[in-house]
């Protein structure tokens, strides 16, 4: 509701009018010819209003929020900054003092340059009297904004049919085709290059893949400081996901504390590679979470000891630690 003429300002340019109290340029119209919402809050007055009623694109029309207070309160009105989230025009906005009573108003000279329904949402106006503040909220407008009179879409000369001046503009656009055709190929190929990576290791033995990235790691040499997080994530990710693939434990998907809670439950693994493993994934998590600098030698028997779970457990069957 703080966002003041939100709505029709998306949809509409927006300039400083060029009334003012000074030159006593009021924008006098017929009341017919003027849409107006008042709301009565106690003592106070908020008046919302819109002229001329019939708007056509093309036409410029006003905007007005006006307050009639006692002068013993004080009025904040729409601040700009609230009012435009979008962007900042002038604000044409002053104060009238009648008898004993204030007028506080806001002005907008809007044009408009689509056709439709639109609403000037409701206005947020602060009054404050002995210290207290009390929020009030103007009464919405609606209004509606047609094409001119007798003015009709172009015509192509090629076909007679009759294409909206906005299908017209949007041919601007037309440029973005080929780029967003050449995306969706570039994400399908993507997609096929997966689903056929997907495929090639589906159809490689588990046994052989796991083996395979460990020599891959041991060429790499014995992890530094600055690469022991990187490596213990791998050499855990092949030990993982050999389990799934040659036991089916979904260890992957799993933390350490709930993979070893259900391989207690299977009867794949026997307890001392449980506990071996136990041991292995400690140490891992160790390095990958709480920094923990692992000496060579501890990452040399975590190779040794991935390479031997995986060669001594071709099948499932119960394995020796």
């Amino acid at each position: 509701m703080n966002k003041f003429f939100a709505c029709a300002l998306i949809l509409f340019g927006c300039s400083q009018s060029d009334t003012s109290p000074e030159k006593k340029e009021k924008l006098k119209l017929d009341e017919s010819s003027i849409i107006r919402e008042k709301a009565e809050i106690g003592e106070v007055e908020i008046i919302a209003s819109l002229s001329p009623k019939s708007v056509e694109v093309g036409d410029s029309f006003v905007i007005e929020l006006r307050v009639i207070a006692p002068k013993n309160r004080n009025i904040v009105m729409p601040p700009s900054q609230e009012a435009l989230p979008f962007q900042i025009p002038s604000l044409a906005a002053g104060s009238l003092q009648e008898s004993d009573r204030e007028v506080s108003w806001q002005r907008y000279k809007v044009n408009a340059t689509k056709p439709g329904q639109f609403r000037v949402p409701a206005m947020r106006v602060v009054s404050i009297s002995n210290g207290e503040e009390k929020e009030m909220f103007s009464k919405e407008l609606s209004f509606t904004v047609s094409m001119p009179q007798g003015e009709l879409p172009a015509i192509t000369k090629r076909d007679g049919k009759l294409k909206s001046s906005e299908w017209r503009v949007n041919l601007r656009y037309l440029w973005l085709a080929p780029i967003l055709l050449i995306i969706l190929v570039a994400l399908y190929l993507w997609k096929m290059s997966l689903r056929r990576r997907a495929v090639a290791e589906s159809s490689v033995d588990p046994f052989e893949r796991a083996l395979a990235r460990i020599r891959e790691l041991e060429a790499e040499g014995i992890p530094t400081a600055a690469n022991a997080d990187y490596w213990y994530v791998e050499l855990s990710s092949i030990v993982r996901e050999f389990i799934e693939s040659n036991f089916g434990l979904k260890a992957p998907e799993r933390t350490t504390e709930e993979f070893l809670r259900e391989a207690k439950r299977s009867e794949a693994l026997t307890s001392p590679v449980q506990a071996s493993l136990s041991k292995f994934l400690s140490l891992c998590d160790r390095v990958k979470f709480a920094g923990h600098d692992p000496a060579s030698d501890e990452s040399k028997a975590s190779l040794d000891f991935a390479r031997t779970f995986v060669q001594e457990s071709r099948t499932p069957q119960e394995v020796s630690s």
